[in-house]
């Protein structure tokens, strides 16, 4: 047998809602299995190998991808919430940031359709109206017409 084969590591698919405390607690468990062959293993050590596992080239990389997807993931709730609720002024904010209309809450739901679920008209036809701009050429884009 040749012992210069590297192991293949198979890359892991993080969970659509990653938490960093089980990450943490993973790389805790994974530094109880190194120290067994290792005394002197370090946690950097398992942090390192839990990050590689997911595909990250560091910790420290993993580790802000979960936190930024983490925001990401707080923001879209609560666009879909004020859908639900009716408040156009934070729906309207958040589409002028840049939150994407189209995109769906774990229902599968847009904006539009939230809002039409729920009779909030203002919000259904401004979701519309930013949809319909942004389904055209950059050049024929206007600035959208809020209420």
């Amino acid at each position: 047998m040749n012992s210069d084969v590297t192991p293949v590591r198979l890359r892991r698919d993080l969970p659509a809602q990653p938490s960093l405390e089980h990450l943490k607690n993973e790389a805790k468990q994974r530094l109880k299995a190194l120290r067994a062959v290792d005394p002197d293993a370090r946690l950097a050590a398992a942090q390192l190998a839990v990050a590689r596992d997911y595909g990250f080239a560091s910790w420290r990389r993993l580790k802000a991808h979960v936190e930024t997807s983490n925001a990401d993931r707080t923001l879209r709730d609560e666009v879909f919430e004020a859908a639900q609720r009716g408040d156009i002024e934070t729906v309207r904010s958040a589409i002028e940031a840049g939150f994407d209309p189209r995109r769906t809450d774990l229902r599968g739901r847009t904006v539009h359709q939230i809002a039409k679920e729920f009779g909030h008209e203002a919000i259904e036809l401004l979701a519309r109206q930013v949809e319909e701009r942004d389904a055209n050429p950059p050049e024929l884009r206007g600035a959208p017409r809020f209420f």
